[in-house]
């Protein structure tokens, strides 16, 4: 009994971590939307990804790339009623950081061009 608790201890330790989500922002589209000419296809969300390894970071996490892979899911032109945020994870004992940026709003296709 004892064996497994410690071997549960133990293997938690390596997988704890902690989070934390620092607000980032609000607003009308990410294109300047034609009033009313645009159909909504759905609510989408997106985000872009770094990782930091002993202090080395793999690559910078982008608003565009995170906003491009949201408009991506529904083939659709743009965003309105965008919100965008940023999570920070660290990992207790492995130096393993990540940062994660995230665009979430309604996907938007414009109608008569």
């Amino acid at each position: 009994m004892w064996k497994i608790l410690i071997a549960f201890v133990l293997g938690s330790v390596f997988v704890l971590g902690c989070s934390s989500t620092m607000p980032g922002g609000m607003t009308d589209a990410s294109l300047p939307a034609d009033y009313g000419k645009y159909e909504i296809l759905g609510h989408a969300e997106g985000t872009s990804k770094s990782i930091f390894i002993f202090g080395i970071q793999s690559g910078v996490p982008d608003l565009n790339q995170a906003t491009q892979n949201a408009i991506s899911k529904f083939n659709g032109d743009a965003l309105i009623n965008v919100r965008w945020y940023i999570t920070t994870t660290n990992w207790i004992i492995l130096p393993v950081t990540t940062v994660t940026t995230t665009v979430e709003g309604d996907v938007i296709k414009f109608v008569g061009r």
